[in-house]
This record gives C-alpha cells, structure tokens and sequence, in this order.
C-alpha cells in the first residue's frame, strides 16, 4: 500500500497520497477533516454522502448533517445563512 501512494505521489506530483478504498469512505473523511472540532455541518440535500451513506458521519464521527438546497443541486448563501442562525446554540 505504501508503494502504491508513494507512486500516485510521484505522478500527482505531491508530496504524499493516501489510497482509500470507497469514494464514500473518501467523502466522509474529508467532511470530518473539513468540520474539524464543528459537529454540524451543512451539505447538499441531493448529495451522495446526505443519501446514501446512512449514518456513517454520525455514527463513526459524530457528525450533525444537516441538509441545504430542498430537492435542488445546488443552495444559497441566504439558505446557509439561515441555517446557521436557526442551529446556532443558545447561549
């Protein structure tokens, strides 16, 4: 394995490459990288991972997905601004 990204590496002309098995386990360790210590985060309705991942980002991440963009591909920054401000903890 370690040869194998060393030489996806190489070729991608980076310095390191990490294989992944799936794209959705690929997708789901960038989301968790992404949030970093944030337990929601905000993802198109219509996406893969929102669909059809099942529980995998909250269960193995603790992650809070919360769907943007109702039965479209795409949303607004309005849309995520209100999301924010619905979702925001009290203080």
């Amino acid at each position: 394995m370690e040869q194998l990204e060393q030489k996806f590496a190489a070729l991608l002309g980076k310095e390191s490459a990490v294989f992944m098995p799936t794209g959705t386990y690929t997708n789901h360790i960038a989301v968790r990288k992404l949030a970093d210590h944030n337990r929601r985060v905000i993802v198109q309705e219509q996406s893969h991972f929102y669909n059809d991942s099942g529980d995998c980002a909250e269960t193995l991440s603790g992650l809070n997905l919360i769907p943007a963009g109702n039965k479209g591909v795409d949303f607004s920054v309005s849309e995520v601004t209100e999301i924010v401000n619905q979702t925001r903890p009290a203080a």
